[in-house]
């Protein structure tokens, strides 16, 4: 997986390698691996998309610091999509809609996140799917998993795709 990918923030804000945040960084999320796409919102001209720190293992919330470290090779595609409301990372997998919430503070509650993600995965179920605000408020209380990112304070939401049909 790899632990690091993102553009540059909004602002003059210029985060060390530690953080994560709306903008991506520092995600260490297991679930970005080989086969999703990842999409991030795009702050600065250029967007200054950056990518590494792969890992060949990492446990959920990232606990102890650290997953085991390695080297990769990794091919990927970047394409623009120029849609409007992306207020965070989101992740796609072959079976998922992931979002993650992420806030560059980097040591605030898991509460925030889990808010950030669960507002976000509203967001882009209303949006993106055509459902109402209240559907995609149940369907997150009825199917949602939510993975704990980083124990700093990112969460994320995944909503299984066979559930938005």
């Amino acid at each position: 997986m790899l632990g690091c990918i993102g553009v540059a923030p909004e602002g003059d804000f210029s985060p060390t390698s530690g953080p994560s945040g709306p903008y991506g960084g520092n995600i260490d999320y297991n679930q970005i691996a080989e086969g999703s796409t990842v999409h991030l919102p795009v702050y600065q001209e250029g967007a200054l998309l950056y990518v590494g720190d792969g890992h060949a293992l990492q446990a959920d919330g990232e606990p102890l610091g650290t997953g085991i470290e390695t080297s990769m090779d990794v091919e990927f595609s970047v394409t623009v999509n120029k849609r409007s409301g992306l207020t965070g990372v989101r992740v796609e997998t072959e079976t998922h809609l992931i979002s993650v919430g992420s806030q560059p503070e980097f040591a605030s509650s898991l509460n925030r996140g889990l808010q950030m993600a669960t507002s976000d995965m509203v967001l882009w179920i209303a949006s993106d799917y055509g459902w109402e605000d209240w559907a995609a408020h149940m369907l997150v209380g009825m199917v949602g998993v939510y993975d704990v990112v980083t124990v700093a304070g990112s969460m994320a939401l995944r909503i299984p795709k066979e559930k938005l049909q």
